[in-house]
């Protein structure tokens, strides 16, 4: 048996397989990668496949989930995960929570007589932030605000003494007659 033979057949099967044009399939699946990186981009990245496979169908072409999720795995397309949200919130603590004493009416008749806070989680490169705003409700204006890398009571009580100082020293000076804040962290 002669080993050059069966080497120059395995070659020359080997080229043309290469030269033979390419299939319906093949073209069909060029065309709808190109589409796929185009939704993809559009999404900012964060489309996976059955987003993606919706957009096609929707726009250019009948495509399964399947063959769209085989696509971008093989070109090393992904989808990116949402961010996930930090929890805020004990609810297994034990403390009693207080009525409001607004029932959600924000409408002050006097200067200086309401005062509300609310507390905005801002994330960040490094970690989340905690941002506490007091609003004079007679005049919609910022009172005090305060950002905190940890999220308690004393951030919130700690920015409710700075707005007093601030406002005691202005003319005029009246505490307020009430002060209504979200749920506290203990």
């Amino acid at each position: 048996m002669n080993g050059g033979s069966t080497t120059s057949s395995l070659r020359s099967g080997y080229y043309g397989w290469k030269k033979q044009p390419r299939s319906k399939r093949q073209k069909e699946n060029e065309k709808i990668r190109m589409y796929i990186k185009e939704s993809h981009k559009n999404s900012h990245n964060t489309y996976g496949s059955p987003r993606i496979a919706e957009d096609l169908q929707a726009k250019v072409t009948k495509c399964g989930e399947n063959r769209v999720a085989c696509l971008m795995k093989i070109h090393g397309i992904a989808g990116k995960a949402g961010k996930k949200l930090k929890a805020t919130t004990n609810s297994k603590q034990n403390l009693s929570v207080a009525d409001s004493l607004l029932n959600k009416n924000f409408v002050a008749e006097k200067p200086k007589a309401v005062w509300v806070s609310d507390i905005r989680y801002i994330s960040t490169v490094e970690g989340w932030w905690y941002l506490v705003v007091i609003l004079n409700l007679f005049f919609r204006q910022v009172v005090e605000w305060a950002m905190s890398d940890r999220l308690t009571s004393r951030f919130v009580v700690k920015a409710l003494y700075q707005a007093v100082g601030r406002q005691h020293s202005a003319p005029g000076y009246r505490s307020p007659v009430l002060f209504e804040a979200g749920n506290m962290a203990a």
